[in-house]
């Protein structure tokens, strides 16, 4: 991986029509950067290939993006639970500028490198919690929870539903066909496939009272 993620990220993106600002290459060139350096040390990604990097985690934040955006949402408070490398947070961050994003990684080499990617990127928006979820300083509620193979799916909705406010959103990362039931009181808004895999990303909601 190197300076080329940036153009890797604006190239795939491109092939699965998925949406991408130019503005986003040059930072997404240095994370890559960044990534290949701290990857050559200790394992923060599976597969740490422009490409793959790009198809695996950019897009799948890209598609997050379009779906919250889809349904007329742009959230001003954003928690990342379980954030690994920070790939989705830092994608996110650099999405909406404007949003407050928190990414949770009580994993002391992860969290770092969180930290000095979103300083590098000029990320001041983002803030890392080197706790667990349940003992993190969050302040407020969220408009977005979101978590990528953290929890089993199940989980997550009951653990995402208590991070948002009553018109929050929280986001679900798995398979497409794959089975779930929420018994958080939580209701499908939308779902969108993740061009070029199998991965989807679900959007749910607070149910109204009268629905639950």
């Amino acid at each position: 991986m190197s300076e080329r993620l940036g153009e890797a990220c604006e190239g795939v993106c491109g092939a699965l029509s998925v949406p991408f600002d130019a503005a986003w290459s040059a930072p997404l060139g240095r994370l890559g950067h960044l990534l290949a350096r701290w990857n050559a040390r200790t394992n923060l990604v599976g597969d740490a290939g422009d490409e793959p990097v790009a198809r695996t985690h950019v897009v799948e934040a890209l598609v997050l993006r379009g779906c919250v955006e889809a349904v007329g949402r742009r959230p001003s408070r954003v928690i990342d639970v379980g954030s690994g490398a920070g790939l989705e947070a830092l994608v996110l961050a650099l999405a909406w500028p404007d949003a407050a994003v928190v990414a949770i990684e009580p994993r002391r080499v992860r969290a770092a490198f969180i930290e000095i990617a979103s300083a590098e990127l000029g990320l001041r928006h983002l803030r890392v919690e080197r706790r667990p979820v349940e003992r993190a300083d969050l302040g407020s509620s969220a408009d977005l929870a979101t978590s990528r193979a953290t929890f089993s799916p199940a989980r997550w909705l009951e653990v995402g539903a208590s991070l948002v406010h009553a018109a929050g959103l929280v986001a679900l990362h798995d398979r497409a066909g794959t089975p779930f039931a929420t018994q958080s009181g939580l209701a499908l808004t939308s779902e969108a496939c993740v061009p070029g895999s199998d991965a989807r990303v679900c959007l749910f909601a607070h149910a109204p009272a009268s629905a639950r």
